[in-house]
């Protein structure tokens, strides 16, 4: 079994503060995280799988038998029971209520999402706000076999079971935008929103820039972009648990860590991206929201 896809990363909510102080299960488990060497777009190429220490035989053979009968269920009914990261699953509601703020009055409009991971906020946005076109992307590198297989994990719970939702992209967010798929190009100024969550701080410096970029070419004067995540504010992490994190984060990978907010703010308006607010989430997140000048 392949490791499942993560929509863009349980880091923000799951992986802060000590493992020793969350409650048992959730040791009793193997947790996969999104730990990759080359993330363009917040997916991961490889992805790197950490097994606490504490877990015991008992729990591989109770895992063995959790793997067992879910193969034995109808694909469609794991998509939800077992597709979508917890994490992304929780801060999609609180992230939803943001969004329904920066769209027109009417909820219509067409978004392109940056680094959908397993589908779980396509999904459930493009479900509550069907006057929206939502369009998911995903990076997979050009030589990955899996490349079609990973689309369409995406189009599951998407493209094929939702009327305003596209068939997934293959998207390389750092790449200059005459790379970015046609698909997208071609509806270049005509984006009502550009959404991205859970990237920018397991992601190289050159994606975020590529974001911003991307967003300026795509993005109707007006036009918002939202980006859900945990930053720095004035150079500093706003927690204890996100200062430890982001420690971990740059000895995993020195082009990791969190992201200051000024940074962002400065290299969006070289695009044409204005830097609107900072509104605070669970879990010690934010979102941030610019407008297209």
């Amino acid at each position: 079994m392949q490791p499942r896809q993560l929509c863009g990363t349980p880091a923000a909510e799951d992986l802060r503060g000590s493992p020793t102080a969350r409650p048992r299960q959730l040791l009793q488990r193997t947790l996969e995280a999104p730990l990759a060497k080359n993330y363009a777009g917040g997916a991961a190429a490889a992805i790197a799988t950490v097994a606490f220490a504490t877990v015991g035989s008992k729990c591989r053979r109770k895992h063995r038998k959790i793997r067992s009968r879910s193969r034995r269920l109808p694909r469609r009914a794991m998509a939800n029971d077992d597709r979508h990261h917890p994490s992304a699953k929780r801060n999609r509601g609180p992230i939803l209520e943001a969004l329904r703020q920066e769209l027109p009055e009417d909820g219509a409009g067409f978004v392109l999402e940056i680094a959908s991971g397993s589908g779980c906020h396509a999904e459930h946005f493009a479900s509550a706000l069907p006057k929206l076109q939502w369009q998911p992307t995903e990076f997979v590198p050009r030589d990955q076999p899996t490349r079609a297989a990973v689309l369409q994990e995406i189009d599951i719970v998407g493209a094929k079971a939702l009327p305003n939702v596209l068939p997934a992209l293959p998207l390389d967010a750092s790449a200059p935008w005459e790379e970015w798929p046609p698909e997208v190009r071609t509806k270049a100024g005509h984006f009502t929103m550009v959404y991205m969550s859970n990237v920018t701080h397991i992601s190289p410096w050159k994606v975020t820039c590529g974001v911003l970029a991307g967003a300026g070419q795509a993005l109707a004067k007006g036009g918002r972009l939202v980006i859900y995540g945990p930053f720095k504010v004035d150079g500093k992490c706003t927690t204890q648990s996100n200062a430890d994190f982001d420690e971990r984060l740059r000895s995993q990978d020195p082009e990791w860590g969190y992201r200051d907010i000024a940074d962002i703010a400065a290299e969006a308006e070289k695009h044409g991206v204005k830097f609107l607010q900072r509104q605070e989430m669970p879990a010690n997140n934010f979102i941030l929201t610019f407008e297209k000048q």
